[in-house]
């Protein structure tokens, strides 16, 4: 029952917004992206189940090297799609990849977590396993980083 009203919320989200997306996908393409920025976070704040628009403004974050607002739109997604691997993918890349204000260590600790949500969900994932052992050779978890690597070695990608 609560899917079937998530969807509806978005079908009537995507109509309601359809002008406010075009408007600013045109903004994109004349690189407005400011302006672009602006919209999708109004987007966000008033059609909160369309997940495209926390995505644009990821990319868009990215683009112009803000890592950590970047990683803070994806952290507000999970709380509305907590089974989306791709959001937990991404925000394990972020943490471990990207500087993140904080301390390095905690950084470690919430990539790994993200990581090891995605394999929760798909145990045949093989990016996150594969990422995975990369973090655990990195902090000099040797037996664990083995453990992911041969996992990751078995997966097709």
């Amino acid at each position: 029952l609560a899917d079937k009203h998530m969807r509806i919320s978005i079908i009537s989200s995507k109509s309601k917004y359809r002008k406010k997306i075009l408007k600013t996908r045109r903004l994109l393409r004349k690189k407005k992206y400011d302006k672009a920025i602006q919209n999708y976070q109004e987007l966000i704040f008033n059609a909160p189940s369309l997940s495209e628009n926390y995505f644009e403004l990821f990319n868009l974050y990215r683009m112009k090297k803000n890592h950590d607002k970047a990683t803070k739109i994806i952290e507000k997604l999970k709380r509305i799609r907590p089974f989306d691997k791709k959001v937990y993918l991404l925000l394990g890349y972020m943490y471990y990849n990207k500087k993140q204000p904080g301390k390095r260590n905690r950084n470690i600790n919430l990539s790994i977590a993200n990581y090891l949500r995605v394999i929760e969900l798909d145990r045949k994932n093989f990016e996150a396993h594969q990422n995975i052992s990369e973090i655990y050779f990195y902090i000099k978890k040797n037996e664990l980083g083995d453990k992911y690597k041969k996992i990751a070695d078995s997966l097709d990608y």
